[in-house]
């Protein structure tokens, strides 16, 4: 806490002011030390940002000394699905054609051996005796047959009917072709059994080419006299097709078409139409050919000729099995002896019920994934509503349904649905159609069998249904039982079957059971225990010797094995102990260990490339050894235009940063002059007296501009910065004449003085434009035909310009004295100095280097002990002592003035004393 002093009180002197001035006038050294220890603060900070802004400078010309500032490339590909392609500095610049005639691959296979599961019993069918299908027979989806045991046809024939209606699992489009003519009636009847003439035909033959080129397919020949049916006959083909198809794509046990007779109830006769789907993702068309035999039966030629084949796109593939009762067509329904490739699946017995084939619906589902189970949708099951035959299209009053209060909302999932107008003029029809198109995530359907009405959730899984809400008013959900208090019965959904891959493999949830033992791949045995998981199958595998990379797909529920070669992968042994591959769905299910092992899975192929009309082939799609600095990634097949070219951006950035850092020192360096009344009236520190009469923001304005204008004097009077700012300016543009470039300045290069023409702006020495703004500057090198085309066309020069550096020996002969034609170590042969090659940018940094140097002309203002250090320093102690002295002097004073306010005190008591003594006198 501060002494508290009081002055004048016996005297009546301002104390406190004439002391104040008094100190004032003691302190004015000490201002005029502050001031000078504060103009050495700007000197030094003005130093120091010097020193910042040439380090900046070095940083910029760095850049400029980089391979890949001028030398980078950039590229582009006119299609990337095709190829895309990544470049080093090295590459050239230029256009590519890149044509992509076959992308490389390694040897794969995904689960394909499909199992099947009947997922809705019906029509006296409750299981399957064999669940596995043929090996050849790959399509995955769902066989929904419906079976009609009292079909009429036109001409009033009756028939046992039974139709398999089959949709892919993923929604595939197939491509049917079909003949335009029927079979031969002689060869097949109208219920498709094959007729005695058959036999004749011990070796039909038959043909398809495919019409694109992949495949012209050879003939086949058969010995039909074991089939019954038409549609076994058609098996047989089928597998032998797919064989030959597999062969020529590389692949192996893939389905690639599927061969069916069409039965056509139409002109007073029954007629078989055979049809030909491409099944798989391949893109070729199929056609009949020439030829007689078995072409000629099937109606795909005639005589000779081929016929024309219908074309359509179709998401169904139908079966048809036609018999005079149920007993002939349910012994159709199954794989046998007599009919082997037939039965609606082909390798399939289905078990029935004691009542054997009956009137209904059936469905099997067909899939290569671990865990066949289908994904349903969760239903609400309303009660019957009716007793008799109900019609849809009949207005509700004649259904015999209450339904007066139809009128008004009802809720399904959240989504609240109105029904207004008149009830009387609303059909079954017109409910579901409402139902359907309201949002609510629901289909509605009628059963006219059971006179159920019954709403399915849209999507498959575990989704939730919930009908009604509080403040429905319409009596829909209670009119058509779908309340459960009218007996609606709602059944969840579940999400298609996957394993685990976590617990043991006998719990794992595979289709069959797998048990411990080996099983082999590429020859390699491989041992698992049922104790283990799946995914311990999996690290075995990868681990092993095999050369394959196995992995589970959760999504597809399926197993992945990829080869590390472009041979097809080798599955199974003679000596194999476990059915782990059969399970995994990598070979058929085969009692016969003499067929191991086998080549499975589509096989790997090389990438051939054709690059600017030159055919090259490589093991991999990764491709950098044809255009140097180049790699192409070849995608698919097809045609690209790689062009590369220099990345002119990063160079005119690099420049563009330079010459900031260069426009922005001149700046500095050459500051506007001070004027005179500047000088006169803004240049003083502020005294005291004046800082009373200004405002806080009037001072600090003044203070402000005061450090500015020094500021310009130090440098306006620095000798450092003048050199600086004339060896640069004089090093700037000048040559290097024994650089490797071919130029030998930066204005060979296209570089400019700002102001050309105009001697005012150029002579400060701006380079470009008098401008420090990043963006101006590189508008103007883009603008700049010369040194953009320099930059474009001539970047590996650019490059040297700014980065070249060379040492070359010289060598003296001793007894001449002069320079030896030899560089060899002979004994009159020494080394005797080094020869230098300098870039521009080595040499422009080596002089700012200079000045940065700890005893450059900057450097040495800047380091520690610099005399600037010393010089603040000794008036950091000077002020220290001088301030002590006026505190001393301050003190000193106080005590004067006190002992006079005592003394003057003691007179003012005496005198007072005398003064009343004396009137004490005068009063006696």
């Amino acid at each position: 806490m501060g002494v508290i002093r009081a002055g004048g009180l016996a005297s009546g002197l301002d104390t406190n002011a004439i002391i104040e001035k008094l100190v004032e006038v003691a302190k004015e050294p000490i201002v005029r030390l502050d001031n000078k220890y504060h103009l050495l603060t700007l000197e030094k900070s003005l130093y120091k940002d010097i020193n910042n802004d040439l380090t900046a400078m070095k940083n910029n010309i760095f850049n400029l000394k980089l391979e890949s500032t001028f030398k980078s490339k950039t590229v582009l590909s006119s299609n990337l699905s095709v190829a895309n392609a990544k470049v080093t500095s090295e590459a050239q610049k230029g256009i590519h054609t890149v044509e992509v005639l076959q992308t490389a691959r390694n040897a794969s296979m995904t689960s394909m051996f499909a199992s099947i599961a009947l997922t809705e019993k019906g029509a006296g069918v409750k299981g399957l005796v064999t669940s596995r299908p043929e090996a050849y027979q790959q399509m995955e989806g769902t066989y929904t047959t419906k079976i009609n045991s009292s079909y009429t046809t036109t001409y009033s024939a009756s028939k046992a009917i039974a139709v398999s209606t089959f949709k892919a699992s993923n929604n595939q489009t197939f491509y049917q072709y079909s003949a335009n003519i029927a079979m031969d009636n002689t060869f097949v009847d109208s219920n498709g059994n094959i007729n005695s003439a058959m036999t004749t035909l011990e070796s039909a033959e038959f043909a398809i080419n495919t019409g694109s080129g992949y495949v012209s397919l050879n003939k086949i020949n058969l010995i039909p006299s074991n089939f019954e049916d038409i549609q076994s006959i058609l098996g047989q083909m089928e597998a032998a097709l797919n064989n030959q198809i597999n062969q020529f794509m590389g692949t192996a046990g893939q389905q690639y078409v599927a061969l069916r007779a069409d039965y056509v109830d139409a002109g007073g006769t029954d007629n078989w139409v055979m049809s030909i789907y491409n099944v798989s993702n391949e893109s070729f068309a199929i056609s009949g050919v020439d030829g007689n035999g078995l072409n000629d039966l099937l109606g795909l030629s005639t005589a000779g000729v081929s016929n024309q084949v219908f074309f359509r796109e179709t998401d169904e593939i139908v079966k048809y099995y036609v018999a005079d009762n149920p007993s002939d067509l349910q012994a159709k329904l199954s794989d046998s002896a007599t009919r082997p490739f037939g039965g609606l699946i082909s390798g399939v017995v289905l078990d029935f019920e004691s009542t054997g084939l009956v009137d209904g619906t059936f469905e099997i589902i067909q899939s290569a994934s671990m865990n066949i189970r289908k994904a349903t949708k969760t239903n609400v099951l309303g009660a019957s509503i009716s007793a008799g035959t109900v019609d849809l299209k009949a207005m509700l009053p004649s259904t015999g349904l209450d339904s007066t209060r139809l009128n008004g909302k009802f809720t399904i999932n959240g989504v609240t649905i109105q029904i207004t107008g008149n009830h009387a003029d609303y059909t079954l029809n017109d409910l579901i159609g409402i139902v359907n198109g309201s949002g609510a995530g629901v289909t509605m359907t009628f059963d006219s069998a059971t006179n159920q009405f019954k709403i399915s959730s849209n999507q498959t899984g575990a989704t939730n249904i919930t009908l009604g809400a509080q403040g429905d008013t319409s009596s829909f959900l209670d009119m058509l039982k779908l309340t459960p208090a009218a007996g609606a019965v709602k059944t969840t959904g579940v999400n298609a079957g996957s394993i685990n891959t976590t617990v043991p493999i006998r719990d794992a949830g595979f289709n069959s059971w797998v048990g411990s033992g080996v099983f082999t791949i590429n020859d390699i045995p491989i041992y698992i225990n049922s104790d283990e998981s799946v995914q311990d199958l999996i690290n075995k595998v990868n681990r092993s010797a095999a050369g394959v990379t196995l992995s589970y797909d959760s999504a597809r529920d399926k197993f992945v094995i990829t080869s590390n070669s472009t041979e097809r992968i080798k599955f199974g042994g003679k000596n194999d102990t476990t059915s782990a591959l059969e399970v995994m769905g990598f070979i058929p299910n085969y009692d016969d260990y003499d067929k191991l092992p086998m080549s499975m899975g589509t096989a790997g192929q090389n990438a051939i490339v054709r690059v600017d009309g030159q055919t090259y082939t490589r093991g991999s799609n990764i491709i950098d050894d044809i255009l140097t600095g180049v790699t192409i990634t070849a995608a698919s097949k097809g045609t690209t235009t790689i062009e590369i070219d220099v990345d002119a951006d990063k160079a005119v950035t690099a420049m563009a940063n330079f010459i900031k850092s260069y426009n922005s020192l001149m700046f500095k360096l050459r500051p506007e002059p001070i004027s005179k009344d500047d000088r006169k009236n803004k240049m003083d520190p502020l005294t005291a007296e004046k800082k009373s009469q200004m405002s806080e923001n009037d001072i600090k304005a003044y203070e402000e501009e005061y450090d500015r204008l020094h500021t310009i004097d130090i440098m306006q009077k620095s000798k450092e910065f003048k050199n600086l700012l004339r060896e640069m300016r004089a090093n700037i543009m000048s040559p290097i004449y024994d650089n490797i470039s071919i130029f030998s300045a930066l204005s060979d290069i296209g570089f400019e003085i700002a102001g050309q023409g105009d001697i005012s702006i150029s002579q400060k020495g701006y380079l470009m434009d008098v401008s420090t703004d990043i963006e101006t500057l590189k508008q103007c090198i883009f603008e700049n035909y010369a040194l953009m085309d320099n930059i474009r066309n001539n970047s590996e020069e650019v490059y040297k310009f700014f980065a070249s550096y060379k040492e070359d020996t010289v060598y003296i002969d001793k007894t001449t004295g002069k320079p030896a034609t030899s560089s060899s170590y002979e004994k009159n042969v020494v080394p005797s100095y080094v020869t230098v090659s300098d870039s521009w940018s080595r040499r422009f940094e080596k002089l700012l280097t200079a000045y940065q140097d700890i005893e450059g002309q900057i450097g040495i203002k800047t380091r520690v002990d610099s005399a600037l250090e010393k010089q603040m320093t000794r008036l950091t102690v000077e002020i220290d002592r001088k301030q002590r002295s006026a505190e001393s002097y301050l003190e000193l004073l106080w005590s004067q003035f006190t002992n006079m306010e005592m003394r003057i005190a003691a007179m003012q008591s005496q005198t007072q004393y005398i003064t009343q003594l004396a009137e004490s006198a005068n009063k006696k």
